[in-house]
């Protein structure tokens, strides 16, 4: 058996130890001389290879919550193409003192400035989000009733009447975005009961899915990120599933947060813990 072959030594090694020990003696002068470096912050910059392709834009993030003037006309046209939009949000918010809880003129207000924004998103061929939120007059600026107050649902029937009238009216195709921010503190946008809510949810969802079957609903746009800790969240998710009132489409504003991980790492696996299974979520 022979034994394991040793391995040449190259004959300038030895020069190449005495020329880094020179180098290192050189250097350690430069060092001491050398005042110390500020401190640095943890570098959080991202690097991205435009040589790389990741497959085409499909543009998904491309739209807005409101951006339009109230009768629609401006911005022009190319502010929207140039970004391939393909989303309008709105609801003629803060348009004047209110919308259908403080008086039928004050959403018609609110109405008119809507459809034009319709007609204009329709027209850019893109799809209109309705926020009917706005159009009751919840808009953060406006003191007005909450839909079922004390048991009371006379008038949030009658302004779920009046807005499928005029959706149906004017031939409209939206998205439903039943009520927006439900969640967020301070009564902002919603000032009852998460109980309430979701009473005023089942109620709403009954009325557009038998009026318009085929327009899609979106839910519960959520100020507060999608997780298992988050028990709003959660009671959401098992009252909408055990109710059969599940939006089509899940969403939540991520603000702060990262939409990549809180829909993946975070909403997926709360929806397969309640067993919903959302069709989009954003």
């Amino acid at each position: 058996m022979k034994s394991p072959t040793a391995l040449r030594r190259p004959p300038n090694r030895a020069r190449r130890r005495t020329a880094s020990s020179v180098a290192v003696l050189l250097t350690a002068p430069a060092a001491t001389l050398l005042p110390a470096a500020p401190s640095q912050a943890v570098d959080t910059s991202v690097t991205v290879d435009f040589a790389t392709a990741g497959g085409a834009p499909t543009y998904h993030a491309s739209g807005m919550i409101y951006g339009m003037t109230p009768d629609g006309s401006l911005p022009q046209d190319h502010f929207f193409t140039d970004i391939k939009w393909h989303l309008m949000r709105a609801g003629g918010a803060q348009l004047n003192s209110g919308g259908y809880a403080t008086s039928l003129a004050d959403y018609q207000t609110r109405w008119n400035s809507t459809l034009a924004q319709y007609r204009r998103t329709a027209a850019l061929d893109a799809t209109f989000v309705l926020l009917p939120h706005d159009l009751w007059g919840a808009d953060g600026t406006t003191n007005q009733g909450w839909p079922g107050d004390n048991g009371d649902w006379t008038r949030f029937d009658n302004f779920v009447t009046q807005l499928i009238n005029d959706v149906r009216a004017n031939n409209m195709t939206v998205q439903w975005d039943l009520w927006n921010e439900p969640d967020l503190e301070g009564g902002v946008f919603w000032g009852a009961s998460q109980a309430q809510y979701l009473q005023m949810w089942s109620r709403f969802y009954a009325r557009v899915r038998a009026a318009f079957p085929n327009q899609l609903i979106v839910g519960p746009s959520s100020a507060h990120q999608p997780n298992s800790s988050n028990t709003w969240w959660t009671t959401y998710l098992n009252y909408v599933k055990a109710n059969n009132v599940a939006p089509d489409i899940y969403t939540w504003h991520d603000e702060p947060g990262d939409p990549a991980v809180d829909g993946r790492a975070n909403s997926r696996p709360t929806h397969h813990k309640v067993g919903t299974k959302p069709r989009r979520t954003g």
